[in-house]
């Protein structure tokens, strides 16, 4: 295809205006082929504009004109005419035929014609309407005398549009011999005469009627002609404005703009026509409506036109555009007055091709250079985003498009437009730095959730794992009571804290669901196993209903199932005091790959009222104030489990009355599995032998004292070996120097990480690969076990644990089989002694105000001591902590208080670098807080004794 002839496509605001007149527009160039076609030539023709490039201009005009077209436009070439109308007809692609009527614009360069622009109309009605006329010559020769009037007014050079419209007044005024013709324009429930022809002083150009008030609301109010040769004798006589103003005779015409009714064309005559009106002469005055239509639209269209132009202008204005044009012929260049109040320099500045080259910026220069030889080489033009330095030596940047024009089959000049959009570049780098700050923010969101679910759980795990170990060393009845209490409250402590974790996790769209096969039937009765010893308690009836449709393996997310399963299941046992809690599943729909199972937890409890089935959703909402003091939790869990079940792809719904139980149910599709259901050869907990972990030996890494003391004790009541390290660095140099069967690491630790030492121990390579690793971790994050599995080690354990999980996982991770008889619930062993009072007694002799004076002087130097360590530390002060040491040392070993000193000399080593590693300072803080707690704690049980 020839560049040449390429037709572009319109950009600019009037270009689209042209694109959407009903007006055949189009450009030849000096070779009768097309250059420019707008819509409605496509439209009319049935040529798309590729198509219409390819065939010359007398393709369309109907053969047998085609001699007479091409003559009259030679001799207007030949005359040097500037302006022509031609009609002729058309023939479209398919063969249908349309009058034109076009008017054509010559452009002459030199005698030579540089251009040929042309006007066409579709003249069909008027062609039509004046053949059926013209039927009767004879009749009609006065109404072709007025149509020929009309015709010579229309194509009229001299006469501007209002006057055009005026003289159609007239000459259908005088036509019909009705001596008032109004044109009014409907505004606001209003009438606006726009024009009149009449010898009426009364009537005023640009008046404003009521519609009540006016005759000519009839073809508006009707949307049709409305025709009266004697109002006497219809329907209107009665009419105040027909009455009021006189009117014998009428006859008014809707007149239609752009698909609206804009107005009315009205004759009228305060005498009676004798005779009704023709449809002759209908059809005139419908023809020249039709015309005043067209006129009408036209004048909108160029107001229009001109206020976009306006428009256009004031935005260019404000939005900083300017236009530019090289003339690649002429090696000239145009600035526009914006695009040189862009480039700072003087209005009287005149361009050249060197000079406007060198304000682009040198990382500019290459670019639009080679863009410019790009269009002029392949006539594409380019849209880019380049910097500048301006006159005064401002860097700017600027946006930039470009287009091309051809002549002779050359591109012969470069046209564009120059936005200077600094200010929006500068705002949009604050938007990325916004945008930075705010995943900043939300990493630190994150980051602190990870630190504060640590910091949380580290304690827990040792609030937890002594409940446990006290509660195996057969507690008297009022010491169980107290610390059944201690465990549940740690335990719901620990609940509320993984409700807003995982909550937290939900809001920011961290929760990855997965599709993997899974034992369904397996997974409903776990739920009810796991529930079943507390339900008894109140005592509950937990049953399950499952179909028989529902199959025993599907493909899904177990993990997030059993989570929503256990939630309801959960909420139903904690609001029903007794009678059933059901579990039921049944299929609802099943295809060739999917199936949808309906899950629902319906309990006989107190049930919820009407009003309150949507706020119990609502994260933090309970159904009353009062559930919350009685019942306790968070509410957040069936938040929690409505958003999962969304997740997930379905909807939760609850029916309840309150007082009978509620029934909550949702619909899940998952995956059909292949699987079938075999027998497991997995161990199963309720199938294990009688085989211990006696023997087994475990290293230890966990740098707080507490729970290290915890994880030992119960290591110790499984019979296994356990060596302990505190930080990565000294588990490398005992994995490096002993054997172990298996190592519980630690993950967030001073001196280094547990990431780090598990990536180590496995780059030792050899046995080192083999060593099973558990990681000891209080983060609740989601992407915990991708970066644990990561790192290396095998599994993970979450703080604070429960034994019988870390039982189980140090078990699985050695191949050994739980064991029935002594599992996760082993005789205990002596407790490790914090400090040795049996100093402090024999040094009191026997005297015991003596040993009680000495054991309140010991705890109050023991507080002063540690908000004097807790402050040195805060402070960054070693002179202060070794004073604080040095004053409480000789106490510490006489009283054999080693582990406190073991931790005093760590602080003293945090604060002697100059690289401050504030997370080992806050543990060491932490651990020096609790030994010097548990000291002053023990020592006060004593003096109770006393």
């Amino acid at each position: 295809m020839s560049e040449r002839t390429k037709i572009p496509s319109s950009t600019s605001n009037f270009e689209e205006i042209v694109e959407s007149l009903e007006d055949m527009i189009y450009e030849l160039d000096n070779h009768g082929c097309f250059k420019y076609a707008n819509a409605s030539l496509v439209k009319y023709s049935g040529y798309s504009k590729e198509e219409l490039q390819q065939i010359p201009y007398f393709k369309i005009v109907k053969p047998e004109q085609r001699d007479e077209l091409v003559n009259f436009y030679k001799n207007q070439r030949d005359k040097k005419q500037a302006d022509t109308y031609f009609e002729f007809i058309l023939v479209a692609k398919n063969g249908d035929e349309i009058w034109v009527g076009q008017n054509v614009h010559m452009s002459f360069q030199d005698e030579i014609v540089t251009s040929i622009r042309a006007v066409a109309r579709n003249i069909n009605h008027l062609k039509a309407s004046t053949e059926i006329i013209l039927n009767n010559e004879s009749q009609l020769n006065e109404l072709i005398a007025h149509i020929d009037l009309f015709n010579q007014m229309t194509l009229s050079l001299h006469l501007s549009e209002q006057e055009q419209i005026h003289q159609a007044i007239e000459i259908l005024s005088t036509y019909f011999e009705l001596p008032v013709g109004i044109i009014c324009k409907i505004e606001n429930d209003h009438f606006h005469i726009i024009d009149f022809y009449t010898s009426d002083s009364g009537v005023k150009l640009n008046a404003e009627i009521g519609l009540k008030n006016t005759y000519c609301a009839l073809p508006y109010e009707e949307k049709k002609i409305i025709s009266i040769e004697n109002t006497s004798h219809s329907t209107y006589e009665k009419r105040e404005s027909i009455a009021n103003f006189n009117v014998k005779t009428f006859i008014g015409v809707p007149i239609w703009v752009n698909g609206k009714c804009y107005g009315s064309f009205n004759l009228l005559s305060p005498t009676p026509k004798a005779s009704s009106f023709s449809k002759r002469e209908i059809e005139f005055i419908w023809l020249v409506c039709n015309w005043l239509s067209n006129v009408i639209e036209k004048r909108d269209y160029e107001l229009l036109l001109k206020r976009q132009s306006q428009l256009l202008k004031d935005t260019q204005n404000m939005a900083n555009i300017g236009h530019w044009e090289v003339d690649l012929l002429q090696q000239s260049i145009f600035w526009s007055d914006i695009t040189k109040r862009i480039h700072e320099v003087e209005p009287d500045f005149v361009p050249t091709m060197e000079a406007a080259f060198q304000f682009y910026d040198e990382s500019s220069k290459p670019v639009i250079s080679e863009l410019i030889n790009h269009a002029v080489t392949n006539g594409e033009g380019w849209e880019c985003k380049l910097g500048i330095i301006s006159a005064k030596g401002n860097h700017k940047w600027v946006r930039t498009i470009g287009s091309v024009e051809w002549q002779n089959e050359k591109v012969s000049k470069l046209i564009g437009v120059f936005q200077d959009f600094t200010h929006e570049k500068k705002q949009e780098e604050e938007l990325i730095r916004a945008k930075e700050e705010a995943e900043n923010a939300s990493q630190a969101k994150a980051d602190f959730l990870s630190v504060m679910s640590h910091e949380i759980r580290t304690p827990l795990n040792a609030v937890i794992g002594l409940a446990h170990i006290l509660l195996e060393e057969k507690p008297q009845d009022h010491q169980l009571e107290n610390l059944n209490t201690l465990k549940f409250s740690a335990e719901n402590l620990l609940s509320l804290i993984n409700d807003i974790l995982d909550f937290n996790k939900l809001e920011a769209g961290r929760v990855d669901i997965e599709a993997i096969d899974f034992n369904l039937l397996d997974t409903i009765k776990g739920i009810k196993q796991s529930l079943v010893l507390r339900a008894k308690k109140q005592p509950i009836d937990i049953q399950t209903r499952i179909d028989i449709k529902v199959p025993e393996y599907v493909k899904g997310d177990s993990t997030r199932l059993s989570q929503i399963l256990n939630n309801l299941t959960g909420n139903a046992l904690k609001f029903t005091s007794e009678g059933h809690i059901i579990i039921s599943a049944h299929v609802t729909e099943e295809t060739q790959d999917t199936i949808s199972i309906q899950f629902s937890v319906k309990d006989s409890g107190i049930g919820i009222a009407n009003d309150k089935h949507e706020q119990i959703f609502n994260k933090f909402s309970q159904a009353e104030i009062e559930t919350t003091r009685k019942f306790g939790g968070t509410g957040l869990g069936l938040a929690i489990t409505k958003k999962l079940i969304n997740i997930m792809g379905g909807e939760i719904r609850v029916e309840s009355i309150l007082g009978e139980g509620a029934n909550f149910f949702f619909t899940l599709t998952f995956e059909k599995s292949n699987k079938k259901a075999v027998e497991e050869t997995k161990s199963n907990i309720s199938d294990i032998s009688n085989e211990s972990l006696k023997g087994v030996s475990i290293l230890l890494v966990e740098d707080n004292i507490v729970n290290q003391m915890v994880a030992t004790k119960f290591l110790d009541m499984w019979e296994i070996q356990v060596d302990t390290a505190e930080n990565g660095l000294e588990a490398l140099s005992k994995v490096s120097e002993g054997t172990y069967d298996l190592i519980l690491m630690d993950l967030q630790m001073p001196e280094m990480d547990g990431y780090t030492a598990s990536r180590e121990i496995r780059a030792m390579g050899g046995d080192f690969n083999k060593i099973p690793i558990i990681a000891l971790t209080a983060s609740a994050l989601s992407d915990i076990r991708s970066n644990v599995l990561e790192a290396g080690m095998n599994d993970f354990v979450s703080k604070p644990f429960n034994p019988k999980d870390l039982f189980e996982k140090i078990s699985q991770n050695l191949n050994k089989e739980l064991s029935k008889t002594n599992s996760a619930s082993p005789k205990p062993k002596p407790k490790p002694q914090f400090i040795n009072l049996a100093k402090l007694e024999a040094l009191a002799d026997k005297n015991i105000p003596l040993m009680i004076k000495l054991l309140q002087t010991f705890t109050q130097e023991m507080m002063k001591f540690k908000d004097r360590y807790i402050e040195a530390m805060k402070q960054k002060d070693i002179d202060a902590l070794k004073s604080a040491h040095h004053k409480i040392s000789p106490t510490l070993k006489m009283l054999e208080i080693r582990l406190l000193e073991t931790q005093i000399a760590k602080g003293e080593d945090l604060l002697s670098t100059e690289d401050y590693d504030q997370r080992a300072m806050t543990n060491n803080v932490m651990n020096v807080k609790q030994l010097t707690n548990t000291i002053i704690d023990l020592c006060h049980k004593k003096l109770n004794t006393l």
